[in-house]
């Protein structure tokens, strides 16, 4: 039995010599021809999305300056002072109309200027609120 262990082990160290000696080759072998082909693959990749790119972009033409976008958007000086004058114009209004007394101002023209009732055109709640009695001390300010 010893021999056939001695011979086993042998057998044993020379796979591992043979193993060792040209696994270390095929490695290196396989290790560069990955690399080389995942260079190559990764070129073809560039290449692809180049042409796919230039297909879906088409001719690149010049890019329009900002007057041509948006000169028509541009006022004139004479639409400058008009706006300008009608802004203020606009505010001096509403500021002297604001000073003017109450039965001065022309928003309400209406204002106190009812005149006498008569009782035919009051509405069936007017004539019902007009014969509500009403304490007299609370109208003799009037």
């Amino acid at each position: 039995m010893s021999d056939l262990f001695k011979k086993a082990e042998e057998l044993e160290a020379k796979l591992r010599k043979i193993a060792d000696g040209n696994s270390t080759p095929v490695k290196k072998t396989a290790m560069a021809d990955l690399t080389t082909q995942k260079n190559e693959d990764d070129k073809r990749a560039q290449e692809l999305a180049k042409a796919l790119f230039a297909k879906m972009a088409g001719p690149v033409g010049r890019q329009p300056t900002d007057q041509e976008m948006f000169g028509h958007l541009v006022p004139s000086e004479d639409q400058v002072k008009a706006a300008e004058d009608q802004w203020s114009n606009g505010l001096n209004k509403f500021f002297n109309e604001v000073r003017k007394p109450i039965e001065k101002q022309s928003a309400l023209p209406d204002f106190g200027r009812r005149g006498p009732v008569k009782e035919s055109d009051l509405t069936e709640e007017e004539q019902r609120i007009r014969k509500i009695a009403v304490d007299p001390r609370l109208t003799e300010g009037d």
